[in-house]
């Protein structure tokens, strides 16, 4: 995988609060915080695990794919097609 270094710096940073929102969800289950504010921060983080999941796929159409078309490689294209088929199965 060939991201951009900008992509790749973006995609940590969304990782990084994502996981400092795991842990304050975790925080208001250990508080026993309302079931319904849980569940609505709950869908939030799924939320944003979709956005980095589109965001990593933008950046595999970007570099991968545009210079396989490029190139005449049908394999990365295919193995494209097969990641975003299992994304999309598992969302």
């Amino acid at each position: 995988m060939a991201l951009s270094k900008k992509l790749q710096t973006e995609l940590v940073n969304r990782l990084h609060r994502l996981e400092g929102h795991v842990r304050g969800v975790a925080g208001m289950i250990e508080r026993q915080e309302s079931c319904d504010d849980i569940l609505v921060q709950l869908a939030a983080v799924k939320s944003a695990v979709n956005q980095v999941i589109a965001k990593l796929l933008e950046g595999q159409l970007d570099s991968c794919v545009q210079r396989c078309l490029a190139e005449g490689n049908a394999g990365e294209i295919e193995r494209f097609k097969k990641s975003l088929s299992l994304t999309l199965k598992h969302s």
